[in-house]
């Protein structure tokens, strides 16, 4: 898990270095460099190893990577049944969290976005409310993107507000 977290920071850093260059930013993301058929241990060796592995009902197995808490992505990684390589699938969007809408569950979120870096707990409220950190290219600042969950883990508000990193340099 902590080589992870530093390849998040690594990246994080790697994309505030190279300022606009956007396209080389991505080319040095090793995610990015993955294509369809590599086997799995082809994946690890570029990637590392995932957070959590799943067996999905389509025969497909998902592998989960969350380059946080620093990092501003969470992939989904496809597999065949024999562990090819199938896609990447990039979860911190503003495409995806358009997809957020109030009521649902907390798991159906998770399973949208991944897993999330901060929570906050109100005292004299009840239910939390919790943050994913996101950039839309590997140079832009980076925001939060917010959920309300209410006791019963169903969403109520969703909203976007400044890094407060980014604000305070």
């Amino acid at each position: 898990m902590r080589s992870l977290w530093w390849k998040g920071c690594w990246m994080g850093i790697l994309a505030w270095l190279l300022g606009g260059c956007s396209d080389l930013a991505r080319e040095l993301d090793p995610f990015m460099q993955l294509k369809s058929g590599m086997s799995g241990a082809q994946v690890i060796d570029k990637v590392g190893p995932p957070q959590y592995q799943q067996a999905m009902p389509t025969g497909e197995i998902r592998w989960d990577y969350t380059l946080g808490p620093e990092g501003q992505q969470n992939y989904f990684l496809w597999f065949d049944g024999t562990l090819n390589f199938q896609r990447l699938e990039p979860l911190l969007s503003r495409q995806n969290f358009s997809q957020i809408h109030t009521g649902m569950t907390a798991m159906a979120v998770r399973e949208k976005l991944g897993p999330y870096f901060y929570e906050r707990v109100y005292p004299f409220k009840e239910g939390v409310t919790r943050e994913w950190r996101f950039a839309d290219t590997p140079s832009s600042q980076t925001e939060l993107f917010y959920i309300e969950f209410d006791a019963q883990e169903r969403v109520q508000a969703t909203g976007y507000r400044p890094d407060p990193r980014q604000e305070h340099g």
